[in-house]
């Protein structure tokens, strides 16, 4: 007994059971030369590649998170360190009284030698331990910075990648 159906009939069922087999997750290979094995493989390499770039951002979203939280703290510790750095007119004006003292003591005695000053234009009351902290502290608040704009730049170049596969 032979089939009913015609060859369009035919032809149109063998599509239609082609289009079912792509709709599915599964990769079945047929022997046609019509290339469902590379079908299959872009599907597979597809998602491999969507679940590898929505691991990237994610990874990429937690260290700005990081990156800005770190930023915040070392601009609270540099805002209190930086003030180290100014002049303390407290302990200026505490040395310009010693001298006044002793200028005072040396016309007092009729001595003819007045001592010289110790303060001058460039007397400074910090550390060099406090120019070390300030340094490393800025230095590494502008490495943080900078960390969180190439991580931003990455997350966006994640996000049109990403479109545009």
């Amino acid at each position: 007994m032979m089939s009913t159906k015609s060859k369009s009939e035919q032809y149109t069922e063998k599509m239609k059971l082609r289009q079912r087999k792509k709709n599915r997750n599964t990769i079945e290979v047929d022997d046609d030369e019509d290339g469902a094995v590379w079908v299959g493989y872009r599907k597979l390499a597809d998602k491999y590649d969507q679940d590898m770039i929505s691991g990237f951002k994610h990874t990429i979203d937690g260290l700005l998170i990081l990156a800005g939280l770190f930023s915040t703290i070392v601009a609270t510790f540099l805002t209190q360190t930086y003030q180290s750095l100014k002049p303390n007119p407290a302990a200026l004006s505490l040395i310009l009284q010693f001298e006044q003292i002793e200028i005072m003591r040396a016309g007092a005695g009729n001595s003819s030698s007045v001592p010289s000053s110790a303060v001058t234009k460039d007397t400074t009351t910090f550390t060099q331990i406090d120019l070390w902290v300030n340094g490393l502290l800025f230095t590494s608040l502008a490495l943080s910075v900078v960390s969180a704009f190439l991580g931003g730049l990455v997350r966006q170049w994640l996000q049109v990648s990403c479109v545009a596969t």
